[in-house]
């Protein structure tokens, strides 16, 4: 019964479990409840950061409980993946909270200077935000990215001639944006009679 209660794989996998219902029945209303409020009192800012938190509320959970796995009662001789595991939730909620914050400021900053912000630019920050987050994982568990980085060059090989249209695509976007020809409520009209306003710029249209 003590090897039981002291297995280390048991004792993470009940945390996990615990973490994760916690954070979705509990947690998630409580960001939810604080997000409407400080959407109420209009603190933007606070209004993302719990908007963010309430999204990933389940690996809050998760790294809560974690953490509590550090003071049970009784000594338990956890292997370094668990150190690991909880790197990689802490930096994958600080990631994804940091993208939100960061479209948010480019939001805030665009629209002050010309109009509303397009999708594509959100794409495009949070993908960077989330590379950088990949690093600093990286760099963290001392994990060797030039061999990861080869067999991505690889494959990436193969999905770009997959994805080509799609790339195709996201590159005219951006090519778009940077001669800055068109904008989110410019009026257009097309050679094959078609004609409106620009809702979005996103990376498929």
């Amino acid at each position: 019964m003590k090897n039981l209660y002291t297995n280390q794989y048991l004792i993470v996998t009940l945390a996990s479990i615990l973490g994760l219902l916690f954070g979705h029945y509990i947690l998630r209303i409580l960001f939810k409840k604080l997000r409407d409020t400080s959407k109420r009192k209009h603190l933007k800012y606070s209004t993302v950061l719990f908007n963010s938190l309430s999204r990933i509320s389940f690996i809050v959970g998760g790294i809560i409980f974690l953490n509590l796995t550090s003071f049970l009662p009784f000594e338990v001789s956890y292997g370094e993946w668990y150190g690991k595991l909880k790197i990689s939730l802490n930096v994958l909620a600080i990631t994804f909270v940091l993208g939100e914050i960061l479209v948010f400021l480019y939001d805030s900053y665009t629209k002050s200077k010309s109009g509303k912000a397009t999708s594509l630019y959100h794409i495009i920050i949070r993908i960077l935000t989330y590379i950088g987050g990949i690093i600093v994982f990286s760099n963290l568990i001392g994990l060797e990215l030039a061999p990861i980085l080869t067999a991505l060059g690889v494959g990436g090989l193969a999905v770009a001639l997959a994805l080509q249209d799609t790339l195709t695509n996201l590159f005219a976007g951006l090519h778009i944006l940077a001669a800055r020809q068109l904008k989110p409520g410019d009026y257009i009209k097309l050679e094959s009679g078609d004609e409106g306003y620009v809702i979005d710029i996103n990376w498929r249209t």
